[in-house]
């Protein structure tokens, strides 16, 4: 027993000497952050650890004990000497006797005992075994503890998530620990980018984003985020290009097919971005930002049954989607169903009470229909919005509208209207459903008056991006 664990002893301090390097050095250069910890087998190596100490307890155990019966020995055998010598006086006997225990191999037997066991157990060398298998232990603790850290902040940076006070500190504290490291790993020019990405400090990120890739040219994280940013620069066939890099890595990222697709949307290439967005819903099928995403896409290709299917999907998967609510609410608003867009339009609205596009979408439909504004809503929407004319002139536009239908000249709303409202851009506003509504009139007095509105309107838009 005592020899195979010296073997152990010995297989185990090279092997502590070993993976310390590795998780120092060689693991986080090669391998992502998300990987990382199941690269490091901590509980396996833990509990080896704990298996070998157990045996090298036992062994000094037995050590001990075999020290005290060499000591109780070494007492009796000068009381046996004296007795012997006191009542049989002879050297003769007394040799007799040492002769007797040394042939009969006891003292022999002693003496390779206490040689194999100093040898093996050797107390110096038990002691430096234990130091290294603790620091080893606690090299393991403290990257573990790091990577638990990091990994949690930078999920929650990938996901847009608020940190914490604390994981603000901890994330500051992190970043300066791997801005003063002589040689960075790809992980940290990844958690840097990260955090410069979430400050939207975007050209800061891309040069970190280049150099993890540089280090590792297979992070597909960093080449999906690298894309990330391109899209929010709008910059659609760089993010193609981007997100395609990684979707080559890892083709089994819902995610990189996902954003895949919203870059081809953005380009107009709506097949293409319906393509991707299965492509993702295939891996993750309980994908609700693929449905919504996907809804949002067949709104685009005039698609509006498809779209409300999706958009119902993904309501299944996320049951307070608000925005999915509203994106259904435009697929019926198209199809003219406007009871069941109002319907959609107010789940969104109970969900999220200060969506100021529900709220505006609500009274729209008030007008079009022909109803009266539902105070409540048109309330709120006035006290959201006064103080950004920018949302506030649509508004402004449906009272116009709706005074105009009720007998008021359109020259009198709207020269004022007019001189608050030149800088103001209307984004692209369609006027598609008005322009139905007031073709639908009956009296053609009320219906040129709103036309006169409405085309003054639209001169607005057009004069601004003129």
């Amino acid at each position: 027993m005592e020899q195979n664990l010296t073997q152990r002893i010995e297989q185990l301090e090279q092997r502590f000497e070993q993976n310390i390097n590795d998780l120092k050095s060689e693991i986080p250069k090669n391998s992502d952050l998300s990987e990382l910890k199941n690269e490091l087998r901590l509980i396996e190596y833990q509990k080896e650890f704990l298996a070998i100490s157990k045996d090298i307890g036992n062994v000094e155990l037995k050590n001990r004990e075999l020290e005290t019966k060499i000591e109780n020995l070494n007492k009796i055998i000068p009381r046996i000497f004296w007795i012997f010598s006191t009542v049989i006086g002879s050297v003769y006997v007394i040799g007799a006797i040492f002769a007797f225990i040394f042939n009969s191999g006891l003292n022999e037997s002693i003496e390779n005992k206490i040689d194999e066991t100093i040898k093996i157990t050797s107390k110096e060398e038990l002691q430096k075994l234990r130091n290294t298998a603790e620091n080893y232990i606690k090299e393991i603790q403290t990257i573990k503890d790091r990577l638990e850290k990091q990994e949690k902040i930078v999920k929650k940076l990938q996901n847009n998530e608020k940190l914490t006070k604390k994981e603000e500190k901890e994330k500051e504290e992190i970043t300066e620990k791997i801005k003063h490291k002589k040689d960075k790993t790809a992980d940290d020019y990844f958690f840097l980018a990260l955090a410069e990405q979430n400050n939207e400090n975007y050209q800061k990120a891309i040069e970190l984003y280049k150099k993890a890739t540089e280090i590792n040219p297979k992070s597909a994280n960093a080449y999906s985020n690298l894309g990330s940013i391109h899209y929010v620069l709008k910059n659609y066939l760089k993010a193609i290009e981007l997100y395609k890099k990684a979707i080559e890595i890892n083709p089994k990222s819902a995610n990189y097919y996902n954003n895949l697709g919203a870059s081809y949307n953005n380009l107009g290439k709506y097949k293409e971005a319906t393509k991707n967005y299965k492509r993702a819903i295939e891996i993750k099928p309980n994908y609700h930002e693929a449905y919504y995403n996907m809804g949002i896409n067949y709104n685009n290709l005039d698609e509006y049954q498809n779209a409300i299917e999706a958009f119902y999907k993904a309501i299944e998967l996320k049951l307070d989607y608000y925005e999915a609510y509203n994106n259904m609410g435009d697929s019926y608003y198209a199809l003219g169903k406007y009871q069941n867009a109002i319907e959609a339009f107010y789940k969104a609205i109970k969900l999220k009470p200060n969506n100021i596009n529900s709220l505006l979408n609500v009274l729209i439909l008030n007008l079009i229909t022909d109803s009266n504004f539902d105070k409540e809503i048109e309330q709120r929407y006035i006290e959201l919005t006064k103080n950004e004319k920018e949302k506030f002139i649509y508004y402004e536009m449906m009272k116009i509208l709706k005074n105009i239908q009720n007998g008021a000249r359109a020259d009198e709303l709207l020269a004022k209207w007019s001189e608050e409202y030149r800088d103001t851009d209307l984004n692209d506003w369609s006027f598609k459903p008005i322009d139905k509504w007031i073709e639908k009139m009956e009296s053609n007095q009320i219906k040129e008056e709103l036309q006169k509105a409405v085309e003054i309107f639209k001169n607005l838009n057009l004069a601004k991006r003129s």
